[in-house]
């Protein structure tokens, strides 16, 4: 696997606040694959408006299952959607912090069943806000 390092650059990255919707797409001839995905609070500077009665200077863990649930509703589509409420990853930890998502992943090609990345998009891992 001579392109194991590259590939990895080839990301998309996105980050929704609680209560958001966070889309993931690909071209048509493309899948999502899950790098990686954080539902918790870490960075006490991301999504701080809009709070509510939530506390967003609190630190809170992701967990696997929450990774689980994004590769389910994602994984190997051309585009997906994720509720980025407490209640679509049936969540019951810290229940009084204010929190969000932030999910990485590529968009790879599927021929004859073996992963082709494309290296075209290695300038634009885009951040969308």
């Amino acid at each position: 696997e001579t392109n194991h390092c590259s590939s990895f650059l080839t990301q998309n990255g996105t980050v929704k606040c609680e209560e958001d919707t966070a889309w993931l797409r690909c071209n048509e001839y493309k899948h999502i694959s899950i790098i990686s995905a954080f539902w918790g609070r870490r960075n006490f500077g991301l999504c701080t408006e809009h709070t509510g009665n939530l506390q967003y200077n609190k630190y809170c863990p992701t967990t696997p299952l929450f990774l689980t649930k994004v590769k389910d509703a994602c994984e190997g589509t051309t585009m997906c959607e994720i509720r980025c409420t407490k209640f679509f990853f049936n969540d019951q930890s810290c229940g009084d912090v204010y929190k969000y998502l932030e999910v990485y992943y590529k968009c790879i090609e599927v021929i004859n069943g073996h992963e082709v990345v494309n290296e075209d998009n290695l300038l634009n891992a885009n951040f969308l806000g």
